[in-house]
């Protein structure tokens, strides 16, 4: 499934990239990212698709949701719907929870 954003100018970013949900395809592709993600915040991760520059999203156990590029672990929401509004309308900044620089 695809879904393209509502909005276009997020708080602090450009919001052009359609949310693809598609957790088949991602898992099968990036179960050692979901790995290294439950070993860095202590949770298990599930993949459930791409989103912004193709970064990969996960939901943790605990609702948690991330987006993942390589170096860079950005937070999207305490909750799935919380982080699919965001994904959609970019209506608060975009927070780096962990980046490879040290920073997050």
């Amino acid at each position: 499934m695809t879904v393209e954003p509502a909005v276009e100018k997020g708080v602090d970013f450009r919001n052009e990239d359609p949310l693809i949900v598609d957790p088949l395809r991602i898992g099968r592709r990036h179960i050692r990212e979901a790995i290294d993600l439950e070993e860095r915040f202590k949770v298990p991760f599930c993949p459930l698709g791409w989103w912004l520059c193709r970064s990969h999203v996960y939901f943790s156990s605990d609702g948690i949701a991330v987006a993942s590029v390589p170096e860079v672990v950005w937070r999207l929401g305490d909750s799935f719907a919380e982080a699919v509004d965001f994904m959609l309308i970019g209506n608060r900044p975009l927070v780096r929870l962990w980046g490879m620089d040290g920073m997050g």
